[in-house]
């Protein structure tokens, strides 16, 4: 019997040809029309190899890969991602991911990066006839995307901005009365919240007021980096995409300064619908893809995804104790 291959696709079309072509060269293949489905036939019995497309009900391929790490058993298992968008590929490749194959895609660019990442050919007597070396395969994985196992974060990271001159002095040295972006807390933990929709302000707010001494709410890249030598924060809690745009820029910044290299960053995902009213469902799925990843990679500890009051409180209970 071949190797075991898990495939998750929530487009039946390509999940029946990509099993179709995958048992016809030797190997097991077993398939999940969603994150959740996958997520679960994974823990019934690890498999030498999971391929996954990007966008999936439930279970989106970055939540999924979230999950699949936090159990020890499958630190070891091979992941190939099914992409269309070759800057998600280079932000997967950083978070860890063992091989990409942008679509459209043949039967013999899947079974190279397949072989590729197992390291082992496929069972002998199997009908692949797949030519490694073949010029569309190349094309498709790229040695260095397939064979590299990226185990860590990047030790770099590009340029960040050239903080400007400090403001004055805001949370920490603010007098008793709070100012539109600082309030007073019944705790004893520091907060710097970077967010620009004052409803899920008002929500976080709410909920660690009881265990903050000082609350910082922060919109803006040029805000942070102005007054990132007087902020104090126990705590940062973060939409990694702040008005269309990722916040990694500013998670990035911040880890670089002795004072918040060891703070523990919890982000999550909230789009305002109105606003990005003229922007495509497929752009949103894309740029929420990117801010993930790009923010997990610039150093986020924790990543809870779309925003969801119980999961987020849930998550910042753990840093609030």
């Amino acid at each position: 019997m071949g190797y075991k291959v898990l495939v998750a696709d929530d487009d039946r079309t390509s999940l029946t040809a990509v099993k179709a072509n995958l048992e016809s060269a030797g190997y097991s293949v077993e398939t999940a029309a969603n994150g959740q489905e996958a997520l679960s036939k994974l823990n019934q019995e690890p498999p030498d190899l999971f391929i996954t497309d990007v966008y999936m009900p439930d279970l989106d391929a970055v939540d999924l890969y979230i999950e699949i790490k936090k159990n020890s058993i499958f630190q070891d298992l091979k992941i190939i991602v099914l992409t269309a968008k070759k800057e998600l590929a280079e932000n997967f490749k950083k978070l860890g991911i063992h091989g990409f194959i942008h679509k459209p895609y043949s039967a013999h660019e899947l079974l190279y990066l397949v072989k590729a990442c197992i390291g082992i050919p496929p069972v002998a007597g199997a009908k692949d006839t797949v030519e490694t070396s073949g010029t569309a395969a190349v094309q498709a994985a790229p040695a260095p995307a397939v064979v590299k196992t990226v185990q860590e974060k990047p030790a770099s990271a590009p340029v960040t901005p050239k903080p400007e001159a400090p403001s004055p002095a805001p949370a920490a040295s603010a007098p008793a009365a709070p100012s539109q972006n600082w309030v007073k807390g019944e705790g004893s933990k520091n907060i710097l919240i970077i967010e620009s929709e004052q409803d899920i302000i008002g929500k976080i707010t709410d909920n660690v007021q009881k265990k903050a001494s000082t609350i910082m709410m922060l919109a803006k890249e040029k805000e942070v980096i102005s007054k990132s030598k007087d902020l104090q924060a126990d705590l940062i809690v973060l939409n990694a995409l702040v008005d269309g745009m990722p916040t990694n820029n500013i998670v990035r910044y911040l880890r670089k300064l002795p004072a918040f290299k060891s703070t523990p960053i919890v982000a999550y995902i909230y789009i305002n619908q109105k606003k990005m009213a003229n922007v495509s469902k497929m752009q949103l799925r894309h740029q929420t893809e990117t801010a993930k990843i790009s923010c997990m990679n610039a150093g986020v500890t924790k990543m809870t995804g779309e925003f969801d009051e119980t999961n987020l409180f849930a998550a910042l209970k753990e840093y609030l104790k």
